[in-house]
């Protein structure tokens, strides 16, 4: 008797990245920040807070649509309550950015579920033959791949949208003399200063 295993992986497979991946928690609240500096309200950031949390597929597609996520620490030192989304507005050099609504944040960097069920493709075929007598049966492994990728993707893109709304500093109440941590997307493709200006 002779068994032999042979599979057929076809170029719409071969050509997907890799494996779907699972969401780490960015925690902004518990990174550390240079000291706050600015006038009406004081302020620190950091960038690249994607791929300093190891969400490396995040980080990719931040980088290759133009968004940025920041990790943002802000003090509000006016005498008035600020809501950055109202008082505020955001440049990078001197060009000012508008910044993303943590849905519209997550729809750029999100991964893309329903591409792994492209793993469905993927067949193992079994032949089994004996004498001069083969018989070969198809065995479609790729769906259990796919749907293992789909669900992984999709949990970790609900995750990724979940901590972005809990930390979207964009509409928080900053009253009076209060410092709040947060999340903030930004559409801009570089990495140059931030300068946050109150509009009122």
């Amino acid at each position: 008797m002779l068994v032999k295993y042979t599979s057929i992986l076809l170029i719409g497979v071969i050509t997907l990245s890799s494996c779907a991946s699972g969401y780490r928690p960015m925690l902004p609240r518990q990174m550390s920040f240079s000291s706050l500096e600015g006038e009406g309200i004081k302020y620190s950031y950091r960038y690249n807070v994607l791929s300093e949390t190891r969400n490396k597929k995040y980080a990719n597609k931040e980088l290759k649509h133009g968004v940025k996520l920041i990790a943002l620490q802000v003090q509000n030192t006016t005498d008035e309550e600020v809501i950055l989304r109202e008082h505020a507005r955001f440049y990078t050099g001197d060009k000012q950015v508008l910044p993303l609504d943590p849905k519209q944040m997550q729809q750029q960097v999100k991964q893309p579920g329903g591409l792994y069920m492209l793993w469905s493709l993927l067949w193992l075929y079994y032949t089994k033959c004996e004498g001069f007598e083969c018989n070969t049966i198809p065995i479609p492994i790729g769906v259990v791949i796919g749907l293992l990728n789909l669900s992984t993707a999709s949990r970790a893109n609900k995750d990724l949208l979940s901590e972005l709304i809990s930390n979207n500093i964009l509409d928080k109440r900053i009253a009076p003399g209060e410092t709040v941590t947060g999340l903030l997307g930004i559409s801009s493709d570089g990495s140059l200063p931030l300068e946050i200006r109150l509009s009122r």
